[in-house]
């Protein structure tokens, strides 16, 4: 789950709110992770990234499966911020933490 060690009470209160919805979402995204969509076909709907965003994704990736992985984390993942950034920062936290 998320942490934060400041002092901000609304990032605090964020954070805790955070944790708590993703507890009733884990079920969901652990089943899709393991036999869902995404893990039959890689390419199910459309998806766009800018090229910043693409050329991160290439350069964290060392084999063409750690790329299609990596490309997987945020792609049916929304936490509602419509920030590419923040968003993978939470599901790679998350991926470090179950599995």
């Amino acid at each position: 789950m998320a942490e934060y060690d400041g002092d901000d009470k609304q990032t605090i209160m964020d954070v805790k709110k955070f944790n708590k919805d993703m507890q009733k979402w884990m079920p969901f995204l652990n089943e899709e992770r393991t036999s869902g969509d995404s893990k039959t076909n890689s390419f199910f709907n459309s998806w766009f990234l800018y090229l910043e965003q693409l050329i991160l994704i290439v350069q964290e990736s060392n084999s063409n499966d750690e790329l299609q992985a990596r490309m997987k984390e945020t792609k049916c993942v929304t936490m509602g911020s419509y920030d590419f950034y923040r968003e993978r920062r939470m599901v790679r936290m998350m991926n470090s933490n179950n599995g």
